[in-house]
Parts: C-alpha cells; sequence; structure tokens
C-alpha cells in the first residue's frame, strides 16, 4: 500500500515536469469554451483596469467576492463571506483571460503528517497530473499553468452557479448541501443524475477518482451541451443568458 502510493506520488511528479518541460500545457486563449466568462463583462475591466491582478476569492460555500468594489455588484451573490478552511481559492486577470488559481494549503495544519505531505506538494502533483490526464474531456476546464513554486493551478473559470447557489440559496451549510446532492444524484429518474455518472465514467478511464482533491458539486440552467462542468472545486452548470 505504501509502495503504491509512493508510486502514485512519483508518477504525477513525472507526468507534470514532463508537461512543463515539452511546453504541452493545453491552455491558451484560442481553445477558449463558450462558457468561460469574457473579462469585457466584469464592472473595473470595462472601464480600463485590464492588468493582471486578482479579481475575487471563492469562499467554503463556493460564493465568489470580488476585491474591486465596482466588481462587487457583478460578482458578489452574499453579503456574508465564510473563510475557506483548507487552501485559497482566487478568481485572477491572467493575459486578459479570467482564470481560477489553486493554491498550497493553509501553513497552520497540525500534525507531521500534514507538514510532510505539503512539503512535498502531495495534493498539488496528483491534482495536476489528474487535470493533465483529464484535459480533452468536453466538461473538464481547460488547465493553463502549472506553478511547481508557488504550488498554484489555474484553470480557466467557468462562469455558472455552483450547487451552493442553486440547492442551498446561500442558507444551508457544506454537509447539508452534499446530502442534497447525493440523493439528486441516486435517484435513477432523474436526468442530471445519469448525466453525471457519464462524466465520472468518462474520468474514471484516465484518473482515479480518489485522485480528485474534492466532490463533485452542481448547479442549475445550462445553454448548450455539455452544460455540466467538473472543476478542481465544483461542478457547475452555464447560467442562462438573456
Amino acid at each position: 500500500m505504501i509502495l503504491s502510493t509512493i508510486v502514485q506520488y512519483l508518477v504525477a511528479r513525472i507526468d507534470v515536469a514532463r508537461a512543463r518541460f515539452t511546453g504541452k500545457l493545453p491552455g491558451g486563449v484560442g481553445l477558449a469554451s463558450p462558457d468561460r466568462l469574457p473579462p469585457l463583462e466584469i464592472p473595473s475591466f470595462a472601464l480600463g483596469e485590464a492588468q493582471d491582478r486578482t479579481l475575487g476569492e471563492i469562499d467554503q460555500d463556493g460564493f465568489l467576492f470580488a476585491r474591486d468594489p465596482r466588481d462587487a455588484p457583478f460578482f458578489n451573490r452574499r453579503t456574508q463571506k465564510v473563510p475557506r478552511h483548507h487552501r485559497p481559492l482566487l478568481v485572477v486577470l491572467r493575459d486578459k483571460v479570467v482564470c481560477v488559481e489553486k493554491g498550497p494549503p493553509y501553513k497552520w495544519q497540525a500534525g507531521v503528517g500534514h507538514r510532510i505531505l505539503r512539503a512535498i506538494g502531495w495534493e498539488f502533483y496528483l491534482e495536476a497530473a489528474a487535470l493533465l490526464r483529464l484535459q480533452g474531456l468536453p466538461f473538464i476546464p481547460c488547465l493553463f499553468g502549472i506553478d511547481t513554486l508557488r504550488r498554484v493551478i489555474r484553470l480557466e473559470f467557468i462562469w455558472g452557479e455552483t450547487l451552493y447557489h442553486s440547492i442551498g440559496h446561500g442558507t444551508l451549510d457544506c454537509d447539508e448541501v452534499q446530502r442534497i446532492f447525493a440523493a439528486l444524484v441516486q435517484d435513477s429518474r432523474c436526468a442530471t443524475a445519469a448525466e453525471i455518472v457519464c462524466m465520472l465514467e468518462q474520468m474514471a478511464e484516465r484518473v482515479s477518482l480518489n485522485s480528485m482533491s474534492t466532490p463533485p458539486i452542481s448547479s442549475r440552467d445550462g445553454i448548450r451541451k455539455p452544460c455540466i462542468w467538473w472543476t478542481s472545486t465544483s461542478l457547475i452548470w452555464r447560467r442562462a443568458l438573456g
């Protein structure tokens, strides 16, 4: 068991190193998905603030809070921000593309085991390698960057609503929303459940699903197929336009 775990980690590091060395990261402006957030829709960008910067932070419940007060009416969906427990999740502007940056775990995690795993980048390399193998699936956001020094993964930002928005309405806690979602997925009569199962089957052909660091999260209102996206933090549908 220990040997297989070490092998999994080493293979992940090799996959990441190969992708960075060969320059074969799939991200690029020309690969924009139709569900990526256009920067011109962001008020501060439309007013001329086009430099690279942090646009906002996603809290523990999946709600985005803008850094620039001018963007708050566009991004913010509630007033109370719930601090993240494990690692920061930022929405950033890089080369005029809106992305999600997932940072390293917070340093205050206790225990020798946690400190060792953090020092070797255990979660970072496993998640980065999994995302590399999942690229090309129609519901996986485009991977734009893997920063091995800062231990940061950068993905395109899919503009939509998370499970916490559509089911929790900003009032239920994460555990309760996850229980509701689990019941939804297990309902054989639900078309959404069938679509999610199909997605997981396609993912399982490329990666071990337990290498994904977070559970699936859903949302509502799609305008295209597939309208459900799996990201490193959530499973989301494209919001309806108009």
